[in-house]
């Protein structure tokens, strides 16, 4: 019997190799939507909120108006951070009516910081006097108005024109124990936010790459929100956030001199980050629907071929009996689709124990002898876990309404 040639032998055992991973590379994506947690902890018993546009820096500033083109230092007098803070806050107060979290949100009038000038007279070392264990309430009061008296001092707010002053309370910052009780009782809220300061970054910049004359372009727009929360009920200054988020584009271009052309103008760049960051800030406080794209196995097996049509529709239920059907298939190989599938539809179902058991048994069908199933197990595991987590921390801050949705 004649030998086959060597070479011919091993494009078989490639073929052969390359055919059984493809059949754990059909695999498609799809769009789900998942119930994601806020990142900042507010009181779950707080169910009416007051919010007030305070900006501290809403006049021109001379001292926040430069930016860095290329290296150079550039002015802008438009007063860009005004109107980009006005986005900002108009875009984190439709996020959070959107969500219909809080039973009532009321917003309070805006206070004109155009005239007036915030004034400092807080000594650090009467911090350091306060005996934190007599009253902690006062205390973290005093710890936030401190923390607004050095953020306001490396960045202050123009001086000039202002005909009236505003002094910092040592406890309540920018408030006064009366005008939060004045709120309280106007408006019967719980807490209030409060955005304090705003004023955005904006830098170009560009890199030569690996080939000479081609350039990477990168401009930057980063939102810096000061808020403050207050415990209305308490009348206590609960704790201060900056949110301080940077957008990014990325352009390239042949000559220097193009360089501004493939990136956005610098108030398309700034606006656009204050909407964005708005809408981010208004998630980070309250629990939000998020889109995300999980992965699911495809087969030309029949069962397979028609849970698809289901699972394309959103029934999932309809897509899972068909999954269920095949767990016991001979076909290893679709056994291990279908349990992992089964994962999916049982997160869908907001049962994240039920899909960690599928997917374990999936990986568990092959182990690491096929790598690519077990990359995506392990992978889709990871997932799992980081819902697990989210699910806990959902449970406690929807626990109010007795509705746990996932």
């Amino acid at each position: 019997m004649k030998r086959l040639p060597l070479t011919l032998i091993t494009v078989f055992f490639i073929a052969a190799f390359l055919q059984g991973c493809a059949r754990f590379l059909q695999t498609s994506s799809i769009k789900i939507e998942v119930l994601q947690p806020a990142e900042i902890t507010l009181p779950k018993v707080y169910r009416k909120l007051a919010v007030r546009y305070n900006n501290t820096n809403v006049a021109y500033n001379p001292e926040l108006i430069h930016y860095k083109v290329l290296g150079q230092e550039m002015s802008d007098t438009s007063n860009m951070d005004s109107v980009a803070s006005k986005i900002y806050y108009d875009y984190f107060l439709a996020g959070i009516l959107e969500q219909d979290f809080f039973d009532r949100i009321i917003e309070l009038e805006p206070c004109d910081y155009s005239s007036i000038l915030v004034k400092d007279t807080l000594n650090f070392h009467q911090l350091a006097k306060i005996d934190s264990t007599a009253n902690p309430d006062s205390y973290i009061g005093y710890v936030n108005s401190f923390a607004i008296a050095s953020y306001l001092k490396e960045l202050p707010a123009s001086t000039e024109n202002k005909a009236d002053d505003k002094m910092l309370d040592p406890e309540f910052g920018l408030y006064t124990s009366n005008e939060l009780k004045a709120i309280s009782d106007s408006t019967g809220a719980d807490f209030l936010l409060s955005l304090d300061h705003f004023f955005t970054r904006n830098e170009i910049d560009t890199n030569e790459t690996f080939a000479e004359g081609y350039y990477n372009v990168t401009e930057l727009a980063e939102v810096n929100a000061l808020w403050s929360i207050y415990d209305l009920n308490k009348n206590m200054f609960l704790y201060h956030y900056l949110h301080k988020n940077p957008i990014t584009w990325e352009g390239e271009c042949i000559f220097l001199q193009n360089a501004l052309k493939v990136v956005p103008p610098r108030r398309d760049a700034v606006l656009n980050s204050a909407d964005m960051n708005g809408t981010q800030f208004a998630q980070m406080i309250i629990p939000h629907w998020m889109e995300v794209e999980r992965m699911y196995y495809k087969s030309g097996h029949p069962d397979l071929k028609q849970s698809e049509d289901f699972l394309k529709k959103g029934n999932w239920l309809e897509a899972a009996n068909y999954w269920k059907k095949n767990i016991d298939n001979p076909n290893k190989r679709i056994a291990a689709k279908c349990m992992y599938n089964l994962g999916l539809a049982c997160e869908m179902e907001g049962d994240i124990d039920a899909a960690i058991d599928w997917v374990v048994r999936s990986y568990h069908i092959f182990g690491e002898k096929d790598e690519i199933h077990s990359y995506n197990c392990k992978s889709y595991l990871n997932i799992l876990g980081v819902r697990k987590l989210d699910f806990r921390i959902l449970d406690k801050q929807m626990s109010f309404t007795g509705d746990q949705q996932h």
